[in-house]
């Protein structure tokens, strides 16, 4: 199984000792930290502004990437990027000029993302994915955060991570949404690259150790790569 890199939602973090929290998280190997942007329109929850991307890099090193669930996202780039962002993504479905907001994000000094919804055609990316350094396909729909990954989505994540190696394009794959350490082994093998953990699964305990949580979910993903 290919080694997955895995980030850290930090709209699920204890939001009182912040951090602290993105401390505890670097020293606990996580390799990104997600920060999910909701405008609560075109994803039905609000989400988080530059100033955690801010309290994030005062308080650790970790890489951190702003996954803008919003519309026009155009609008909000270059506040982000200021903040700190390496990585922004934005969704094929909220742009109107989706190669122009990718090379403004390029151009603001972060690495361009580009997401799709969970039943959104993968065809939505044939013109986009030379542009991306990063490729975000979520496996459930938006504001789901009970059911598991959507039966399609590893045929999904197979077919686009095809589609990338036969091109050989610089694009990463990352899945987000409800995904066990089965599904992680699972998605490993079809060559996904990036993983969004959770917060259920690092932190089970308000008082859990991160360390131990994702020692636990990369052992048990590689436990289960015989399974899938």
């Amino acid at each position: 199984m290919s080694e997955l890199l895995l980030s850290a939602p930090a709209m699920q973090l204890p939001l009182g000792r912040l951090g602290g929290a993105f401390e505890a998280l670097a020293a606990a190997g996580v390799d990104e930290l997600h920060f999910e942007i909701g405008d609560g329109v075109f994803a039905p929850c609000f989400g988080l502004d530059p100033a955690f991307v801010r309290v994030a890099k005062a308080s650790c090193g970790l890489p951190c990437h702003a996954h803008l669930l919003v519309e026009s996202p155009e609008r909000h780039i270059e506040a982000f990027a200021a903040a700190g962002c390496d990585v922004i993504t934005v969704h094929a479905e909220a742009c109107g000029h989706a190669h122009r907001v990718l090379q403004q994000i390029r151009n603001a000094g972060s690495a361009p993302g580009i997401a799709v919804k969970a039943t959104t055609p993968l065809t939505t990316l044939d013109y986009l994915l030379p542009e991306a350094a990063r490729v975000l396909l979520l496996t459930r729909d938006l504001g789901d955060t009970d059911t598991a990954p959507l039966n399609a989505a590893s045929e999904r994540a197979k077919i686009l991570g095809e589609i990338i190696r036969y091109h050989k394009y610089a694009a990463e794959l990352e899945v987000k949404g409800g995904i066990d350490f089965r599904q992680a082994a699972l998605f490993a093998r079809l060559g996904v690259r990036r993983l969004v953990v959770d917060g259920a699964a690092i932190y089970p305990a308000p008082d859990a150790d991160p360390a131990v949580t994702l020692a636990a979910f990369r052992g048990q993903a590689h436990a289960a790569e015989h399974l899938v």
